[in-house]
């Protein structure tokens, strides 16, 4: 399988919540040799969705396609991803409390990546008549209660 086909086929096994049909075609493709399971774990992990891979697998059932040592490998990866994300939403819970309690005004895109920044503007001089502060803060929308992983 080249690399286009096999970004197709990643693809599919992301899609399994919404194509659980596929867990056949998975069964199929890997058991015959088709796809090189360790073509495919190369391929996710350079685009970073080990992860939700693994969470697919486990899901459906498709682990054991895979040698004992790359499950259990993936099951790492994937508690290690699991905790750092815990870590994160840990301290952005902690900056927001920060900020509410001084009375800061904040922003917090639920769902963004982990990337904090703080401003004095929202955008440099030549455009601050277009977006000011008080148009970001106007639009802002409330997340009550703690953020964290569902």
């Amino acid at each position: 399988m080249n690399y286009k086909e096999l970004i197709g086929f990643a693809g599919q096994c992301l899609a399994l919540d919404n194509h659980s049909e596929f867990s056949n075609i998975i069964r199929k493709k890997t058991g015959s040799g088709e796809v090189n399971t360790d073509d495919l774990i190369w391929i996710c992990s350079n685009h970073l969705v080990l992860p939700t891979f693994y969470l697919k697998f486990r899901k459906y059932g498709l682990l054991d396609i895979f040698p004992y040592e790359y499950a259990e490998q993936l099951q790492e990866i994937y508690e290690l991803n699991r905790n750092r994300n815990l870590q994160i939403l840990k301290q952005i819970n902690e900056i927001s409390a920060s900020l509410n309690q001084a009375d800061i005004p904040h922003l917090i895109k639920k769902d963004a990546p982990a990337v904090v920044e703080i401003h004095r503007i929202p955008v440099g001089a030549k455009y601050s008549k277009q977006f000011t502060s008080e148009m970001v803060f106007g639009e802002r929308k409330s997340i009550t209660g703690k953020i964290g992983l569902q």
